[in-house]
């Protein structure tokens, strides 16, 4: 029985969202797997769609990373289990790297790399800023919350010029590395609807894209100093399976949607009670229900 995680691991992170960490993470993906390495996807909270994305990219099921819901020894389980035999997991967050439940990080992006104590590599989407961005990276940094910040990422870069701006303010004045810069692609963008990304089972462009993210991020990322960033993550203690104290009755299963349509695979794996504690939970929405973003958060926040 495994009494610890010591995969190598990195956290996605964002500023906000709609900064690329689905495009980003499933780049990453794709890139270290052309590398020869096994990739395991996460992804922070409930959502479903994102992580039917990476798992098309990965070939294996994203697994969902859920402190709120979870607690801190079943999330650790979940990672423990989604991680057997692989090289590398890359946990994709939610929003911003801070934004949690009810106006605190419990729940977010940073509570979750807390609990599987892993480096942090922050999005920042620089299309309209250059030592702006500077600024924003030292805010993430000094956060009074803040997990370890390993690097950054900048997104829609402009040109070469734009990038050494952002990236020599970054270092001068956050002290952080620039492990990657993207150039704005819009036609790697991948369509949104109204709660969200469009499925990837829609998306009929997702192969064709995915093939030029891989080779983008190649030459645009520094791959190497990410999993030599990635193998500096601290072990993961595990604690025994336990209901919660709550009531000993309470069992736990792993539901997982794959598989819809030939030869895809879009899985999430998300919690549920059979005799749920929580107040106001047959208010959640269910996988099927489509409710994500704005909705999603009203109706969590709405969860005690």
């Amino acid at each position: 029985m495994l009494d610890e995680v010591r995969t190598p691991r990195l956290v996605i992170a964002g500023t906000a969202s709609n900064v690329g960490k689905t495009i980003l993470t499933a780049g990453l993906i794709a890139a270290f797997k052309s590398r020869g390495l096994t990739v395991q996807s996460f992804k922070v909270g409930p959502d479903y769609i994102d992580a039917a994305y990476l798992a098309h990219v990965s070939g294996r099921p994203c697994r969902n990373l859920d402190s709120w819901m979870l607690g801190e020894g079943a999330l650790r389980q979940v990672l423990a289990q989604g991680v057997l035999g692989v090289d590398l997991a890359l946990v994709e967050g939610m929003l911003g790297l801070f934004d949690g439940r009810g106006g605190s990080t419990d729940g977010s992006t940073a509570d979750v790399a807390r609990i599987i104590k892993a480096p942090v590599v922050l999005v920042i989407d620089v299309n309209d800023m250059t030592e702006s961005a500077a600024a924003v990276a030292l805010g993430f940094k000094n956060f009074a919350e803040s997990p370890r910040i390993a690097g950054v990422l900048l997104n829609n870069v402009r040109s070469d010029s734009h990038r050494r701006r952002a990236e020599d303010a970054i270092w001068d004045i956050a002290k952080l590395p620039v492990l990657g810069a993207l150039r704005a692609m819009p036609q790697l963008d991948i369509p949104q609807r109204e709660h969200g990304l469009l499925p990837v089972t829609e998306n009929k462009e997702w192969d064709r894209m995915i093939g030029v993210l891989s080779e983008t991020i190649d030459r645009d990322v520094d791959l190497d100093l990410l999993l030599r960033i990635a193998n500096k993550a601290e072990l993961v203690p595990l604690v025994p399976k336990m209901a919660p104290r709550w009531s000993r009755s309470v069992r736990w299963r792993m539901i997982t949607c794959r598989r819809t349509r030939p030869g895809s695979i879009s899985a999430a794996v998300f919690p549920r009670s059979l005799s749920n504690p929580w107040r106001g939970i047959a208010r959640w929405p269910s996988p099927s229900s489509g409710l994500t973003g704005a909705a999603y958060r009203s109706m969590r926040s709405a969860g005690d």
